[in-house]
């Protein structure tokens, strides 16, 4: 540990006489812009700042990995532990049977089926948190009891929401899989689920638009039998505004860059008044091209028929394209004429689709 002097700008390995001993001193919490809440030896109440108690010797002691073991709960020793393992790549923390999930925003390899196989059977060996350990629990929970579980996923936009959906769900595809394979169908609804509703925001790449509910059922032998899911509060205003930075679903920009877009007369996105308004149109490590292609064969698993999959997408592109129309003015009344859509030929061409 150092210790930096801010007045001096110096760094010493030993403490300063005030330190020393926690009784010389009171101790608090203070609002620190850059830390969210520091750790101060409080001479006098900070003009305009919240402070709040601090024992000393709580920051002495080892970070716990479940915050119900912390000597003292305060807002700041919560949000000192949570950044301390944060730094060592720990970003789960438990609080008792809760899971404090933190976004690394960028990927770990700690999502295999060899992990998934330890927190399936951890025998008497003490894991670390993990998003395997909720859905192990609603599992194990499930097959003792025999009652209904759930697991509530929440946070603010870009929190990992998504991701942590998708970690529980393969997690009990991995343990529960069925002969009937209604797993893997489970699976494929999500990149058909993302690519339909999910969106580019100012703060999340990839931000769920809407909220679901997902139904796992399970028969006897504990093995998936089916699944459901209920979508709601589908952000519908989205397909034809969207704020600068951001953009449309992704499922409009995959198809304008694929070879079906094009068969459909689909052009860059930057050409369609939809999806031109916020001058974004790429996502960072993104391949549209790829991500339609994974979307037709996530359909195909889920049973649908090659018929429906281009009908689905000639009904995008002619949302797309029917953003593009505009139409003549009366040279007279200069009221548009309904009757004259331009350019010429583009109604017909979507009126072709259908």
């Amino acid at each position: 540990t150092y210790y930096h002097h801010s007045a001096t700008g110096q760094l010493a390995l030993d403490p300063p006489p005030q330190m020393v001993a926690g009784d010389k001193g009171e101790w608090c919490w203070v609002e620190d812009e850059a830390e969210g809440w520091t750790a101060t030896l409080k001479a006098k109440a900070p003009a305009g700042k919240k402070t709040l108690p601090l024992t000393r010797t709580a920051l002495d002691r080892p970070i716990v990995d479940d915050l119900v073991m912390l000597d003292e709960i305060t807002e700041g020793l919560i949000c000192h532990t949570l950044r301390k393992r944060y730094e060592t790549d720990s970003f789960y923390t438990c609080v008792g049977t809760i899971l404090i999930a933190l976004n690394p925003y960028t990927y770990f390899p700690i999502y295999s089926p060899v992990h998934m196989s330890d927190y399936r059977h951890p025998g008497n060996r003490r894991l670390a948190p993990h998003v395997f350990q909720v859905a192990a629990a609603a599992h194990t929970a499930l097959a003792l009891e025999g009652s209904d579980q759930a697991v509530l996923i929440s946070g603010e936009s870009g929190a990992g929401k998504t991701e942590a959906t998708k970690h529980c769900l393969a997690f009990l595809a991995e343990i529960a899989g069925s002969d009937n394979a209604i797993e893997t169908q489970v699976l494929n609804a999500t990149p058909l689920l993302e690519a339909f509703g999910n969106a580019k925001t100012q703060r999340n790449n990839n931000s769920s638009r809407f909220g679901r509910w997902i139904e796992v059922h399970f028969g006897p032998s504990g093995t998936i039998s089916s699944a459901r899911i209920d979508q709601y509060l589908l952000e519908k205003s989205r397909v034809v505004h969207q704020a600068v930075g951001e953009r449309s679903y992704h499922i409009m920009y995959s198809l304008c860059e694929s070879k079906m877009g094009e068969r459909l007369g689909l052009r860059h996105p930057s050409e369609h008044r939809l999806l031109k308004g916020s001058t974004c149109y790429d996502v960072e490590g993104r391949d549209e091209a790829a991500e339609h292609a994974r979307v037709e064969v996530a359909m195909e698993g889920l049973g649908f028929a090659r018929s429906e999959v281009v009908e689905i997408f000639q009904y995008l592109a002619g949302i797309i394209l029917a953003g593009d129309l505009e139409f003549a003015g009366s040279a007279s009344t200069h009221v548009e004429d309904p009757a004259s859509p331009k350019p010429s030929g583009l109604l017909s061409s979507i009126a072709s689709l259908g």
